[in-house]
């Protein structure tokens, strides 16, 4: 069993006992991933091996049907996906995706929001992690369905 905290969910808990602690804490992660930054999320609810994360449409991830973009929502996915297994794996493991499984069921409009549940690691061991994301509009109708597929390692 690692004794090894994760930086980012310590920075979470911390950062949630200050005023727009949250909104910082937001602000810094869209700097330090710029890619997953760039759509703008908000993570509203983080615990290990559980993440809630919100996005807002407007223009700059609209399509051309007027609703959130598809790779906006897959983009989405994966940072829930993401956070959830990072806030619930020791400080000395590090990830990386292999893949990913995506199902458009609707339109996304207005605000959505990606819910992520992943397993407690207690280890740094090699594995192979399956992690299923919900992504659900403002009515609480599921938009999409997202299975991130992550390699879980020891850091080297």
């Amino acid at each position: 069993m690692s004794k090894v905290k994760q930086p980012l969910y310590e920075y979470w808990k911390t950062a949630n006992k200050f005023p727009f602690g949250r909104a910082i804490y937001n602000w810094i992660l869209r700097v330090y991933i710029p890619y997953t930054g760039s759509i703008k999320s908000r993570i509203e609810h983080l615990e290990p091996g559980l993440a809630v994360v919100s996005l807002k449409e407007r223009r700059a991830i609209r399509n051309h049907l007027r609703s959130i973009h598809a790779l906006a929502i897959a983009n989405l996915g994966e940072f829930a996906g993401n956070l959830a297994l990072f806030a619930g794996m020791p400080g000395d493991a590090r990830l990386i995706v292999k893949g990913f499984d995506i199902r458009y069921l609707k339109k996304a409009r207005g605000i959505i929001t990606a819910t992520a549940q992943t397993p407690v690691l207690e280890t740094n061991e090699k594995q192979d992690i399956e992690i299923n994301v919900e992504i659900k509009d403002e009515s609480g109708e599921i938009v999409s369905t997202y299975i991130l597929y992550t390699l879980v390692g020891p850091v080297k």
